[in-house]
């Protein structure tokens, strides 16, 4: 609604004599009053409000049409619903978000870093490759990551712990979902072995952010090493945390939960007797132990990619939070991711 200027009387009334209507915005006495000076000498008269000033008797006009419009739009104010009170959730898992690892089944788990892969170009430049695990990481460094430009050896070429561009992105949904939201830690880091490397991560966030970042919350740490341990991990926290919180005041809770399932597919998921083939009844699950009073919501980033190679070898990787990923999870906060591929 627009402001409203409304003056009041710039004068007051000065006339001895009774008020009368056509005498409220005047300050000569009615021409039917004798005024006089105590000596007998007639006082000095005015002249008229009417001579220097705008007719004021348009502004009482006026008033009633204001007033009209301002109980007007205070009811269709109160007809409007209230804006919804809307609570989120972001569960952050990082290895396979934030960074990018491989696995092919017969070797260890690697994560494609700039270590890595500068160990690579030496053992290729010496014509050492043949190990399991040279192999993969060339497959892997190779494949474009899924909805980028680049491959994953030049997206992750100039990493350590976690690629500065999926930080950037998880910044921004940070920004996104603002303040009010919390931002729940899921992965292996919320172990106390794993201090020193996610206070790293917090001060670089902190400096993309221009404020200090810590992580709000943590699951439990008495967990499966497993899909199905860290999906049970996600739904205990919502079942146990959110009923101490005031959910009355709340109409609308979303749950963003960004994980990779420890590199697997979701076809390998069961939980309480119920099969987990899709993202789907995965956030179906999720939102089973939401509270039952508020709208709820759930959406599952699922941060894995898998392919086959020449040989026929299968790799599955955590691919990090690329720009199909990112794009999916603003599209759900109703924001539009803001920068480009990579």
């Amino acid at each position: 609604m627009d402001a409203k200027v409304f003056c009041s009387s710039p004068l007051s009334q000065v006339s001895t004599a009774p008020s009368t209507p056509d005498a409220r915005f005047s300050i000569n006495p009615p021409p039917s009053q004798n005024v006089s000076t105590p000596g007998g000498t007639p006082c000095f008269m005015l002249p008229e409000l009417d001579d220097f000033a705008p007719d004021l008797s348009a502004v009482v006009a006026r008033r009633p049409r204001h007033e009209r419009r301002t109980r007007a739009a205070r009811a269709l104010c109160a007809s409007r619903p209230c804006p919804p009170r809307v609570m989120t959730l972001l569960f952050v898992d990082i290895d396979g978000v934030l960074n990018v690892g491989v696995r092919d089944g017969k070797s260890n788990p690697l994560a494609i870093n700039r270590d890595n892969l500068q160990m690579l170009a030496r053992l290729e430049k010496l014509g050492h490759t043949d190990d399991a695990e040279s192999q993969m990481l060339s497959a892997a460094g190779s494949e474009k990551a899924d909805g980028e430009e680049l491959t994953y050896a030049e997206l992750c070429k100039d990493s350590g712990d976690f690629v500065d561009a999926f930080v950037d992105r998880f910044v921004q949904l940070l920004q996104t979902v603002g303040p009010s939201a919390k931002v729940v830690l899921t992965s292996t880091w919320r172990l106390p072995k794993h201090a020193e490397k996610l206070a790293s991560l917090e001060k670089t966030i902190s400096k993309k952010l221009c404020k200090t970042f810590k992580f709000d919350l943590r699951t439990a740490s008495q967990e499966a090493d497993s899909p199905e341990g860290r999906l049970r991990g996600i739904s205990r926290f919502l079942r146990e945390y959110l009923p101490g919180q005031k959910i009355n005041a709340i109409t609308q809770l979303r749950a963003l939960v960004l994980e990779d399932f420890h590199m697997h597919p979701l076809d390998v998921l069961s939980c309480d007797g119920k099969p987990m083939s899709c993202v789907e009844e995965v956030e179906k699950y999720l939102e089973s132990h939401m509270p039952e009073n508020t709208v709820r919501v759930a959406k599952l980033i699922h941060t894995y990619s898998e392919w086959k190679t020449l040989t026929g070898d299968c790799i599955r990787a955590g691919s990090g939070l690329t720009w199909h990923h990112f794009e999916s999870a603003m599209k759900f906060l109703c924001a539009v991711p803001q920068g480009s591929r990579r």
